[in-house]
């Protein structure tokens, strides 16, 4: 008997699972290094909004820079999901945010160990 593990997912649905706003991931490169920096964000109609601390030196100067976003959500018996946005941030009118537009989007659904 085969038992599915893991399923790819629709562009659609996994926009659908991103809650409206919370706490995700953006990876990114500094010095020829990856970086992986916890973040508050909003999803909106064009993309993920990330809040910036301006103070932190790894996110100063992500205008133009391409950037991972990724959330998900599991329980104790390894079902759940992630969701992945992949992007060249781009400026907006708040200073302390950046948009990552849907460029490139991935999910996958878990269905436990």
């Amino acid at each position: 008997m085969t038992c599915r593990k893991a399923q790819l997912l629709e562009d659609e649905e996994t926009l659908t699972l991103i809650p409206p706003v919370g706490i995700g991931r953006i990876s990114l490169s500094r010095g020829a290094l990856p970086v992986t920096i916890p973040v508050r964000y909003r999803r909106t109609g064009n993309g993920i909004l990330v809040r910036l601390n301006r103070d932190d030196h790894l996110t100063n100067g992500l205008v133009g820079a391409v950037i991972g976003f990724q959330v998900d959500s599991f329980h104790d018996d390894g079902a759940g999901w992630t969701a992945n946005v992949i992007g060249q941030a781009v400026a907006t009118s708040d200073d302390d945010a950046v948009l990552l537009p849907f460029d490139i989007v991935s999910g996958t659904r878990y269905y436990g160990l």
